[in-house]
């Protein structure tokens, strides 16, 4: 057998997190790009937010939302994405 394919592949935890991070600084920066994953309002409107939770938040704060879980979701039965828009929204709902 090959002991290559035996190996269990390494993986740079740094990196990873380095990568993400600069992932996600891109969708701030130009969240009109294009990505592998839902972003801005189409990624809201995909988690259930509703129309009137995001009056009065900055265009620029929701084109560039990127969800990625929350510690909120047994909090409310409302989104499930933990971000600034999050707090805010749950903010103004619980």
């Amino acid at each position: 057998m090959n002991d290559s394919l035996s190996t269990e592949p390494s993986l740079d935890l740094g990196r990873l997190r380095q990568a993400i991070q600069e992932e996600y600084a891109a969708v701030a920066r130009d969240p009109g790009r294009g990505y592998h994953f839902h972003t801005g309002r189409p990624l809201v409107s995909l988690l259930g937010y509703q129309d009137d939770w995001l009056e009065g938040l900055p265009e620029g704060s929701i084109a560039s939302f990127a969800g990625t879980g929350t510690p909120f979701a047994s909090a409310t039965s409302g989104p499930v994405s933990g971000s600034s828009i999050s707090a805010v929204v749950l903010a103004w709902i619980v």
